[in-house]
Formats: structure tokens, C-alpha cells, sequence
């Protein structure tokens, strides 16, 4: 059986890549876990060499890599350059503090009793990859698993296949050991029976019912579960902000990648005395938002992802307009006749919209965002808090004391003062609530990915 990648503009087959067998997960699993026997005792200086090796291919084939992150999610090829740009600069920061992070280190030293900490690899890591951004879901879990001494299963996702089975490759045509590093093509029940397998523990980012499936496994085997799930991220506008620099970051943290972002602003909370002006403002940029060919250097939105994805959102939009929701901006009619082969949602704006409507609760992974005005900073915490979600948040303020007020009251796990850009390596990624368990980079996120072990010695001359 193979898997077939769409091309999501023309509807074009990109191209096949064979699956995996279920009979044949079991010893994929069973060589996994024998490739470990060796690679959990290698130095951690040997596993770097492999990321170094892998970061100058990375940079060798960016073109190409670029190109097929475009050809089969449908991001701008702008947007895929930039991704492989950002993955390198992650790539450097793993290189670098790898090492620092999971050395051995003495805490304590009393007399002759010498206390010390030591990391450990859990064993095989099953790494189920989404398709929003390719190569950085590929890197997220792998590249932290293989350094911590793991073995890594990757499944990749069924839309975007090619582009993380290319990456898949690239880091074991590193000469990294045979076994080391392995994969698990296939649909959803590839996903399911892989956590079936003796495997020792998952990481997965995804939407929040795979994930609590996932969680649930994991707890009857008694293995960990690094779980990166939906978000429902709210962005708030005060009175007091700078109403250019909020409307072009509210754009792109709505609008990157095609609106299909797990941390993008799905819900935007504008202040009564800013309001008026930062909607013309707003419904201007995402009106005159360049739609087209996402091979167009100039392209600001492509395609999402799937027919199945164009007809949930679809779904989710109409739904919206049926409770009372009014559309200012999109009214999703593709006018151009190449652009109407593809599966395209015209960047959205919704207005008298309520916080019990579906559009305000659920995770809608595309071009769509609500807009709700409030008047008091009281209030507006209890909207942006009024989710079962608690990924990542933005606010928008000149005043440090407002800003420290919603930093702290936003119930997310990472919070943006005047900026949709906070994503670097240094910085811990991760949810509150329905939104995850654990985290991604920073120091935290190698540290994830091992079990931490006390030595105490004594006696010893």
C-alpha cells in the first residue's frame, strides 16, 4: 500500500511513498529497541556530530526541501524558506546546549559524599509528526529524542509524507546507525498500532482528541506522553496600543502558514476606544492579503492543506453565519479560475459573534478569526480565559503595568507582548489545560526527554 501526496493548489499528485504493514510494526519496534542497546552508551558528543552532519545537508538542500513543503501542505514558498531558515537557527541551539543540558553535574559535595545528577534515555520514542509545518515537527521530536540516547519510530503525517520522509533520510544519509533512527508510514491506524507496540514513550502534536487518546494508552502502559494539542489563542487589543504594529502582527499570527497554526490568534478581543480605527485598519491588510499560487514569492496565502480540511472549515464558517455572525471580510468566493482547482478559504474576519458560538470555542485550524469588542481589562481576561485551550496568547499595550496584569492573568503558556514572533530556541514551548503536557525547547524541553537520575557516592578514596 502506498500513500499519495495532493498538491492542494492544482490537486496534482506530488507523489507515492510506500507504507509500513501493521505485521511489520512489531519488528521495526524490536530493531528499534536493539539499535538502542549501543546508541544509549554513546557519548553525547558522538550523537552531535550527527546533528552537525545533518545541519550542513539541511542547508545544501534547502531549495529542494522548500519546494516540496509548498508542493504538498500549500504554504507559501516564502513561508517553507522561512521555516527551513528558522529550523537551522534551532538546529545550532541543539548543537550547542545539548551537551551543557545533559552532561553529568555535581549539585553537592559534603566531606567525601559527592551528589550528582545524571540523564538517561526512556528507550524507544514514538514520534507522531503533523503536517502544519513539516520539517520543524520532524525536528521537535526527533532531534531532542536521538540526542537524550533514544531510538526514534517516526510516523509522519499522511498529508505531508514526502517532505518529513526527505528529512527522514537526509539525517540517516548522515551514516547515523542502522536502526537508529526509523520510520512508520501510514494512515491513522499506523498511529494507533505503533502505541500498541513495546515502545517506551510518545511524543505527538496534534489536535486534543488524538491527543487524549494518546494520554490513555500512555497511562495503561505507564509511559510518558509529551502531548502538543490544540489552542484556541486569544489576541487583545487595549486602548493605549500602537494600532499599525498590533494589525500586521495580529495578520500574521492569524494568517501564517494559511490560518493552519496550532498557536495562531484564533479569537481577537479589541478595547471600545480603539476599535474603530484598528478595524479599518485590520479588515484593509487581510482584504488586500495577496491570494494565489503559493509557489509566488509574493503569495501571502495558499491553499489549505486538504479537501477534507476546506470542508470543515467551510463547515465551521457556515455554522457561524447560521447562529448570527456577520463576515467583514471573506465572503470565500475565488473568482480566479486557475485559483478555484484549490482548496482555498479566503482570509476571514467575523463580526457579532458570542462566546458561546462554536466559532469562538472550537480550535478552527484555517483563515478564519472572530472579533469581539470589549470594554474593561476584567472582562477581557474572562473572554481570552473562557477556553478549554490555553496554548499561547498575544496583548497589545504601551503600558508595562497592563502588560504585566495580562502576561500573568492569561491562563497560556506562553504570552506575546506586542509581537506574534515569540518562538526561539532558548524559549519553553507548551500548554495549559487542553492544550498539552510537557515541553517543547529551552533547557525544559531536552530534559523531556530523559529520565533524571541521582548518584550518591560515598566511601569511595
Amino acid at each position: 500500500m502506498k500513500i499519495t501526496s495532493i498538491n492542494p493548489f492544482d490537486q496534482t499528485v506530488v507523489g507515492e511513498t510506500e507504507c509500513v504493514s501493521l505485521g511489520d510494526l512489531a519488528k521495526v519496534v524490536s530493531d528499534s529497541r536493539t539499535a538502542g542497546i549501543v546508541w544509549s552508551k554513546s557519548k553525547i558528543e558522538d550523537r552531535i556530530s550527527y546533528i552537525k552532519k545533518y545541519k550542513e545537508l539541511l542547508e545544501n538542500n534547502k531549495k529542494e526541501l522548500a519546494n516540496l513543503i509548498t508542493n504538498e501542505m500549500g504554504k507559501p514558498i516564502a513561508q517553507s524558506i522561512g521555516e527551513i531558515d528558522m529550523e537551522l537557527e534551532y538546529l545550532e541551539f541543539y548543537i550547542d546546549k545539548s551537551s551543557v543540558v545533559l552532561k553529568e553535574k555535581i549539585v553537592r559535595q559534603d566531606d567525601d559524599v559527592i551528589y550528582k545528577i545524571v540523564h538517561e534515555p526512556l528507550g524507544v520514542f514514538a514520534c507522531i509528526a503533523p503536517w502544519n509545518f513539516p520539517l520543524t515537527m520532524f525536528h521537535t521530536g526527533v532531534i531532542p529524542a536521538l540526542l537524550g540516547g533514544n531510538t526514534v519510530v517516526f510516523k509522519p503525517s499522511e498529508l505531508t509524507t514526502m517532505s518529513q520522509m526527505f528529512t527522514l533520510n537526509l539525517l540517516n544519509s548522515t551514516g547515523l546507525p542502522k536502526n537508529v533512527l526509523q520510520s512508520a508510514v501510514g494512515g491513522k491506524d499506523i498511529g494507533a498500532a505503533l502505541l500498541d507496540q513495546e515502545i517506551d514513550a510518545v511524543w505527538f502534536t496534534g489536535s486534543t482528541k488524538v491527543g487524549k487518546e494518546i494520554y490513555i494508552k500512555s497511562g495503561t502502559k505507564f509511559i510518558k506522553a509529551l502531548l502538543e494539542m490544540g489552542g484556541n489563542s486569544a489576541a487583545i487589543v487595549m486602548d493605549d496600543a500602537d494600532i499599525d504594529n498590533a494589525v500586521e502582527n495580529i495578520f500574521w499570527g492569524r494568517y501564517l502558514a494559511n490560518g493552519q497554526v496550532c498557536n495562531a490568534d484564533k479569537r481577537l478581543f479589541i478595547q471600545a476606544g480603539i476599535y474603530d480605527d484598528f478595524m479599518v485598519k485590520f479588515t484593509t491588510r487581510v482584504g488586500n492579503a495577496k491570494l494565489g499560487d503559493p509557489k509566488d514569492v509574493e503569495t501571502e496565502i495558499g491553499p489549505v492543506v486538504s479537501k477534507s480540511q476546506f470542508e470543515l472549515l467551510t463547515n465551521q464558517l457556515n455554522t457561524a453565519i447560521s447562529k448570527g455572525a456577520t463576515v467583514l471580510v471573506g465572503k470565500n468566493k475565488i473568482e480566479n479560475a486557475l485559483l478555484q482547482k484549490g482548496n482555498f478559504i479566503t482570509p476571514t474576519i467575523l463580526t457579532d459573534v458570542t462566546t458561546d458560538m462554536a466559532i469562538m470555542q472550537e480550535e478552527v485550524f484555517g483563515p478564519i478569526l472572530p472579533v469581539i469588542k470589549f470594554k474593561t481589562i476584567e472582562e477581557v481576561i474572562g473572554l481570552a480565559n473562557d477556553s478549554v485551550y490555553g496554548l499561547s496568547g498575544e496583548a497589545y499595550t504601551t503600558s508595562q503595568k497592563t502588560a504585566d496584569i495580562l502576561s500573568q492573568a492569561v491562563k497560556a503558556g506562553t504570552i506575546g507582548i506586542n509581537t506574534s514572533n515569540y518562538f526561539k530556541p532558548e524559549c519553553p514551548f507548551g500548554g495549559y489545560k487542553l492544550s498539552g503536557l510537557g515541553r517543547e525547547y529551552g533547557e525544559e524541553g531536552f530534559l523531556e526527554f530523559v529520565q533524571t537520575k541521582t548518584v550518591v557516592t560515598t566511601g569511595i578514596k
